[in-house]
């Protein structure tokens, strides 16, 4: 009879699954934070994320956090020490690749502009965040196909992970939540808007800050795909 149990105790985990849960809880809230910091890395840069830009700060976290995430080779230079640019250049830089121009943006931030039926994409996505209770309007702050607003539902969905995996709650449903959501969304026009990006000659720090995004969303597809192999319980 086990002892714990003649006892009237549940018994102990063993020492391996917790560490290893412990583990997992550690790389999610890595993930989240990662996602986090990219959707503020693509809002409209404020004088404090100019000062961040300028010192090679933001570059240098973010590439902490993608090799963190996303272990092995990146395709990509490691992030430079500085910016050479003033803080007009780089807001200026900013809204022609992602925001206006004559014809609109060079490399505008919306699903809908990659996907030849764009419609049918917002559609999906509004019935993601609306499953998981969100309103586009308020918690997300963006249009529903907005890459921010994107990469926060990803934040929002792997911080909940962190939480259900930390109480001893099962992750399988959020881990394939998260998987089908980013094959079908970031996962498939991201590659097709960073070709625009490369296309368009930005700055160099802008076309690093999309390859390293690119490189983290290629990354999570493929762990999120071993981590959870099964189709979703999701109609989206």
């Amino acid at each position: 009879m086990n002892h714990d149990r003649a006892n009237g105790m549940p018994p102990l985990e063993p020492e391996g699954d917790v560490m290893a849960a412990e583990r997992d809880a550690d790389l999610c809230a890595l993930r989240s934070r990662c996602y986090a910091r990219f959707a503020r890395a693509f809002a409209y840069p404020d004088a404090d994320a100019l000062q961040g830009i300028r010192s090679g700060a933001t570059l240098r976290e973010l590439t902490a956090l993608v090799a963190a995430c996303s272990p092995g080779p990146f395709r990509h230079a490691p992030a430079p020490a500085s910016v050479e640019a003033g803080d007009a250049e780089l807001q200026a830089e900013f809204t022609r690749l992602f925001e206006a121009g004559e014809s609109g943006p060079a490399c505008p931030l919306n699903e809908g502009c990659y996907r030849s039926g764009p419609m049918e994409a917002m559609e999906s996505v509004v019935r993601f965040y609306e499953f998981f209770g969100l309103e586009t309007g308020s918690e997300l702050r963006q249009e529903p196909d907005h890459l921010r607003a994107q990469l926060e539902f990803m934040h929002f969905l792997s911080f909940q992970e962190v939480q259900f995996g930390r109480n001893g709650q099962s992750t399988l449903a959020l881990q394939r939540a998260q998987r089908d959501f980013l094959a079908r969304h970031p996962a498939t026009w991201i590659p097709h808007w960073l070709a625009r990006v490369q296309r368009s000659a930005p700055a160099p720090y802008f076309l690093r800050l999309a390859e390293l995004l690119a490189d983290f969303v290629a990354g999570e597809q493929a762990r999120l795909s071993r981590a959870a192999p099964q189709a979703p319980h999701l109609s989206a």
